[in-house]
């Protein structure tokens, strides 16, 4: 974040957050969890309060939400490739 002024986004889509959460430009001394990043407004999450301006970081299979689509398509192509399987399910999910 390079500006916030009473900054909001939604991100129940990323963090299952139900409420808005407020965005700042202060600093994060650790590592953190997604919902715990508050200088950083998520690509697919909607601003619902406020004004600010920010720098683009990641785009596309970068970002939050490229990740998890990128999990989703391994998810489908183990679960295209267990369907046939004449293994126990725990060993094809395993592999």
């Amino acid at each position: 974040m390079l500006t916030s002024m009473a900054l909001q986004t939604a991100e129940a889509a990323l963090t299952g957050e139900s409420l808005p959460v407020s965005k700042d430009i202060s600093a994060i001394a650790e590592e953190v969890g997604l919902g715990d990043r508050h200088n950083i407004i998520f690509s697919g999450t909607a601003v619902t309060y406020g004004r600010g301006k920010a720098a683009i970081v990641a785009t596309g299979m970068q970002t939050q939400m490229g990740r998890i689509a990128g999990m989703l398509k391994e998810a489908r192509r183990r679960s295209r490739r267990c369907k046939g399987s004449s293994l126990a399910s725990v060993s094809c999910w395993g592999s």
